[in-house]
């Protein structure tokens, strides 16, 4: 399906793109410290964090 060259930059964009992404869901997920938190994050939170949400939210949902 992907020749050697594919696979090998396919392969580095997710080793890149896997610990970013970890690393910014620890940094979101750091001031939450309740359940009560969780469930009025999108009263408090900022803009940026609530766009990609929903973004893969409904990305996911179409696949």
């Amino acid at each position: 399906m992907f020749d050697s060259t594919e696979r090998w930059t396919l392969g580095v964009v997710v080793a890149v793109c896997f610990p970013l992404l970890i690393g910014y869901a620890a940094y979101c997920y750091r001031p939450t410290r309740t359940h009560a938190d969780d469930n009025l994050t999108g009263r408090s939170s900022a803009l940026f964090p609530m766009v990609p949400s929903i973004v893969g939210t409904a990305i996911g949902g179409s696949v």
